[in-house]
């Protein structure tokens, strides 16, 4: 048995960041000087790059399913008082009810003041069906899953929520016999959790590889139209993240209060430092 590793979140952080500077270059680099070269179409954009960047995208979607199923199950078996569940899911909904009312604010706010992408070239953008949105009655319906199994293999979030905290009830009522199998979920989290390290520590590479074949596919072109997107979500992101708790932090420099606890790595003060 292997000792137990732990992944430095801040280097990966910076990591990342790094990465994607660096695979934007890359790409109008490829883009300006080699664009009609054989080889890379062929060998770096189609090749390489896509596979190294679809297969970072698919290690992300994998993870997904495990993580919700096993931290919910664990969650609500190792609550003490089963009958608490209900208070806090009603707390969640709230606060998730509130939260994100005030992004769709935000949102409608910054789009109607700045108006992000005015200047992309929509031809550069492929047109793409949008499905008609289910009823709100067949959504209450398909929350409950036929098939648990069936529903973690498409992917389907809401039958796999409700599925996964009926069992952790399940467990939680399930006395001596049901604190094994509890055991068991700890365990499985703490793994599922090691699991998203590994992934993780693929990102800078998974992120330089969408980045630099997005930018060689496209050119600066594309792309000067939609860059004050991204510093806008930002700036929303760091105000909605300010209507949460407070940190514990009582010193946040200004870089932190923006960014929040996702790139405090980048902080040279050291201020929300864990």
């Amino acid at each position: 048995m292997t000792a137990e590793h732990n992944f430095d979140h801040r280097k990966l952080s910076k990591r990342i960041l790094a990465a994607l500077g660096i695979g934007f270059l890359f790409g109008l680099a490829l883009n300006a000087t080699a664009s009609e070269s054989e080889f890379v179409r062929d060998w770096l954009e189609g090749g390489l790059l896509r596979v190294a960047g679809d297969v970072f995208v698919r290690l992300l979607s994998m993870l997904v399913v495990p993580i919700v199923f096993v931290s919910l199950v664990n969650g609500v078996s190792s609550l003490s008082d089963p009958r608490r569940l209900g208070r806090i899911g009603g707390l969640t909904i709230g606060l998730y009810t509130i939260t994100t009312g005030i992004a769709v604010v935000l949102a409608l706010a910054a789009s109607s003041i700045f108006r992000p992408g005015a200047g992309a070239a929509p031809e550069a953008v492929a047109p793409g069906a949008i499905a008609a949105a289910p009823s709100f009655v067949q959504v209450l319906i398909d929350m409950v899953p036929r098939n648990p199994v069936e529903a973690m293999a498409q992917g389907n979030m809401l039958p796999i929520i409700v599925f996964s905290v009926l069992l952790g009830l399940a467990i939680s009522f399930a006395g001596r016999g049901g604190a094994k199998v509890a055991e068991l979920f700890e365990q499985l989290n703490t793994v599922v959790m090691r699991l998203v390290g590994i992934v993780m520590t693929m990102a800078p590479y998974g992120v330089f590889a969408l980045i630099a074949r997005m930018a060689a596919t496209t050119g600066w072109e594309t792309f000067a139209g939609v860059l004050d997107g991204p510093v806008i979500i930002a700036h929303g992101c760091g105000i909605l993240g300010r209507t949460g708790p407070s940190p514990a932090c009582s010193n946040m420099c200004s870089w932190c209060f923006w960014f929040s606890s996702c790139t405090r790595a980048w902080c040279t003060r050291r201020c929300c430092a864990d």
